[in-house]
Formats: C-alpha cells, structure tokens, sequence
C-alpha cells in the first residue's frame, strides 16, 4: 500500500486509484550536469512537501498523489 505524503491528504493506493509520484532521487552516475539538476529537483520537491520529519525510509515508501500535480 502507497500513502501520500503531503500532511492531511488521506489518499492512498487500496482506496483511491491514481498516479502516485516517488520524489525524485540524485542520479549520481550520470555525470556532473545531470547530478546538479537531479538535486536542485530533490531539493524543490522537498520544499513544496514541507515536511520536517522526513527520512530517507520515508521518502523510500511514501508517494505524492495525483492531487497535488498542476495539469499542464
């Protein structure tokens, strides 16, 4: 079972059916460029989540749910 990660959305995989996003990892072997951009995304996802308790077993499990995407 996936939960969403955002603070006070209760969606989560057995009972509501959607697109659940993993936040995003720094892809180290990938070269230099691409290590950069992968960890200024990690760190603007982190601060749209707001959270202060996360951990890396957290972020490992836990999802974003479609909810909180904007469309186009």
């Amino acid at each position: 079972m996936v939960f969403c990660i955002i603070i006070g959305c209760g969606n989560r995989s057995e009972r509501n059916a959607g697109t659940y996003s993993k936040v995003p990892t720094i892809r180290e072997r990938e070269g230099e460029e691409v290590r950069r951009l992968s960890e200024e995304r990690r760190r603007l996802w982190l601060k749209a989540i707001a959270r202060d308790d996360l951990t890396e077993s957290k972020l490992m499990y836990e999802r974003v749910c479609w909810k909180h995407f904007v469309s186009g």
